[in-house]
């Protein structure tokens, strides 16, 4: 099989706090799954260049980065 990726958010607000969440689609938020890095890569760079409204006492643009299935953390594995 085929190794996935997935994009992690990690958001910061003041406080200071970071909260990690993977980009999911739809109200069902089942993460997103890329075939290759290079499509994640490209979805991220999308992310970065479109209007992002921040969150209650959000500091600023999330920092994206990609990560095979594989490695997402157990607390954010319930998106999977």
């Amino acid at each position: 099989m085929k190794t996935q990726y997935v994009i992690r958010a990690d958001r910061k607000f003041y406080g200071p706090e970071t909260k990690s969440e993977l980009i999911v689609r739809g109200y069902a938020r089942q993460a997103m799954k890329f075939p290759s890095r290079a499509d994640a890569v490209k979805f991220a760079s999308i992310l970065d260049r479109e209007v992002y409204y921040m969150a209650h006492n959000e500091s600023g643009r999330p920092d994206y980065s990609i990560l095979p299935v594989s490695r997402v953390p157990k607390f954010l594995a319930w998106s999977l």
